[in-house]
């Protein structure tokens, strides 16, 4: 993700917090409006019937895609521990950020303009290994 992505992201984010462990996050049928990641604790993915399915830890992220397809949550998730915190992004807002970059790669591509990168080779003995080889 680049930082571009990472700045936008950070205007529109909402902080979610849970205190207790669980607490149903998503109900079975529920519709996706929104983009999370974990930012402490951990929460179960689980069937109806209680068996674990999935359990999401920081870092990792749930919710809908990029687009602006409707997604439903199937099964029931709740959280594993006590303090359980998100970031929350709207959907439509991910998107609209998501595809801002897609726009902006295409247009670029479409530009046509060729670039041309200079590479510096230089030799280089390294001492410990008792070698020598080349750095880029």
């Amino acid at each position: 993700m680049t930082l571009h992505v990472r700045r936008e992201l950070c205007k529109v984010f909402v902080y979610a917090h849970v205190e207790k462990a669980q607490t149903i996050v998503m109900n079975d049928g529920e519709r996706y409006d929104s983009w999370s990641v974990i930012i402490n604790g951990t929460i179960d993915d689980e069937t109806i019937d209680g068996q674990i399915i999935r359990s999401l830890t920081v870092g990792e992220s749930f919710g809908c895609g990029p687009t602006l397809d409707q997604y439903i949550h199937q099964g029931i998730m709740k959280t594993r521990v006590d303090d359980c915190q998100f970031i929350v992004v709207a959907q439509n807002d991910y998107y609209a950020i998501l595809n801002q970059v897609k726009t902006k790669y295409f247009r670029q591509k479409r530009m046509k303009k060729k670039f041309f990168f200079l590479i510096k080779r230089e030799k280089k003995v390294f001492e410990r290994l008792k070698k020598t080889g080349e750095l880029l």
